[in-house]
């Protein structure tokens, strides 16, 4: 298997929690217990020179996975993508972020889960060190594309339209990079989110925003509802009663911009298919069905053919 790339916003000495970091590039070598991560300075000399002909394509998890799990998960869907013919012109970067506490001992796995309304700052913290980290080192003309799960949603959506600041800009380069594609699988945001002024920037750069939903995602029917209000107060997000986007697929209010609608492809997964918050990306390296198919409409959305479900 050839190295992954790893673009880390988390302290990768940390197996849970931290605070967020500027990002740090590693190499990805060895396969499970023995795979580490690699940090050498020249990396990002050669990524650059890479991707002066290749797209770039981001890929995050969401909340609640600690390293090791967010790496592993990554790493078999960042493969998955690079292996696609349709992908050879590309370069997969796998993004991980602190979306997890560092709590233990008694009911800590009950608590890590509890503590969702405590990290969506972490999310949008993130989301501008990503848009940096783009402004800083991909060389322009950039041409970019983001997929994400769960509460990756808030990167993938919003770093986007927080790129392309020149004085942040090696190259100078006063105009936003070319986004190509935001794909959001079973995002952990409300509904009408592609509407929200945080985020509306990035849905108006972005040739197309696909959106796979499944009404059967147990944790966005009943977690989502009760965390929302508090994350939002926590991080003066603003609050509206609304469902997930995850959950129902995109909705637009009368106000909303007409292009915005048009932009915007949602799927859902069949009902008969009982897709759940963990049928998107692999747990632990390994897949199943309905994940197979969530990374194949991932991978027909970055690559900008018509999408369908199923894929």
């Amino acid at each position: 298997m050839s190295p992954t790339w790893l673009l880390s916003f988390r302290d990768m000495s940390r197996q849970r929690g931290g605070p967020v970091r500027p990002g740090a590039l590693y190499r990805i070598e060895g396969e499970g217990a023995a795979a580490r991560f690699v940090f050498d300075p020249d990396d990002i000399h050669w990524l650059r020179a890479r991707l002066r002909e290749h797209r770039a394509v981001f890929i995050t998890h969401g909340y609640n996975v600690p390293r090791d799990s967010g790496v592993a998960a990554l790493r078999a869907a960042a493969q998955a993508l690079s292996e696609r013919k349709d992908y050879e012109n590309a370069q997969v970067i796998a993004v991980i972020w602190p979306g997890d506490a560092d709590i233990g001992g008694p009911g800590g796995a009950i608590w890590r889960g509890a503590a969702y309304p405590f990290v969506g700052g972490a999310a949008d913290k993130s989301a501008r060190e990503l848009a940096l980290w783009v402004d800083a080192n991909i060389p322009a003309p950039a041409r970019l594309s983001f997929v994400s799960h769960s509460l990756g949603a808030r990167l993938a959506l919003g770093a986007p339209g927080q790129t392309g600041a020149p004085r942040y800009s090696f190259t100078g380069a006063a105009s936003p990079p070319q986004i190509e594609q935001i794909c959001v699988m079973a995002a952990a945001v409300r509904n009408n989110a592609l509407e929200e002024s945080r985020f509306l920037p990035s849905a108006r750069l972005a040739a197309r925003v696909s959106v796979l939903s499944s009404g059967h995602d147990r944790v966005l029917k009943y977690a989502f509802p009760l965390g929302d209000p508090l994350q939002s107060l926590i991080n003066w997000s603003g609050y509206s009663p609304r469902a997930a986007l995850g959950l129902t697929g995109p909705r637009f209010g009368a106000r909303a911009p007409d292009w915005l609608s048009a932009k915007a492809t949602a799927h859902r997964v069949a009902d008969a298919d009982k897709a759940d918050h963990g049928d998107y990306l692999p747990e632990g390296g390994g897949w199943n069905n309905k994940q197979k198919q969530a990374i194949q409409y991932a991978g027909d959305a970055v690559a900008g053919k018509p999408l369908a479900w199923p894929p």
